[in-house]
């Protein structure tokens, strides 16, 4: 064959290919399956993409069919659960760090880092470092409490 018909036979050869399933699936015209059936007869290529598609098609069709133990549906109470959970998580992490600031407050008070002594630059302070320190304890009581909500949520379910 001359070097200037290949491009139309490449052309020609990617859109029989491109039909083949249409082709196996019988979705052609009647004049699309001769032209598909002219074309595999003369093109060693196309016909051997078309004898592989079709072995690979009636394997899968001897093929068993397989049962999964598992199922892959989205199940609404686990992700409710995950949900609660993430909450949760959330809340007591924070809980903890609220916790931990308000122990460190309390441990400056008590060891007189916050009462007015002259070159301390904290000095003087006490009334804000009250405030400080009963905001934290009712910020602290406030979680524990939607905690112990959603632990009692989660015990209903």
């Amino acid at each position: 064959m001359k070097t200037w018909f290949n491009p139309f036979i490449k052309s020609e050869c990617l859109r029989t290919r491109a039909r083949l399933t249409s082709y196996l699936d019988c979705e052609l015209s009647d004049k699309e399956q001769q032209e598909l059936k002219l074309h595999l007869k003369s093109c060693q290529s196309c016909c051997e993409e078309y004898n592989s598609l079709r072995q690979t098609i009636s394997l899968l069709q001897h093929m068993p069919e397989i049962r999964s133990e598992h199922t892959f549906r989205i199940d609404e109470k686990n992700v409710t659960k995950k949900t609660c959970d993430r909450k949760l998580l959330i809340l007591s992490r924070t809980a903890a760090v609220v916790a931990i600031i308000l122990v460190l407050v309390c441990i400056g008070d008590l060891g007189h880092l916050f009462t007015p002594t002259g070159d301390s630059p904290l000095g003087g302070q006490f009334w804000l470092v009250r405030g400080v320190e009963l905001g934290l304890l009712v910020a602290l009581i406030v979680l524990i409490s939607c905690i112990l909500v959603e632990l009692h949520r989660q015990r209903k379910r």
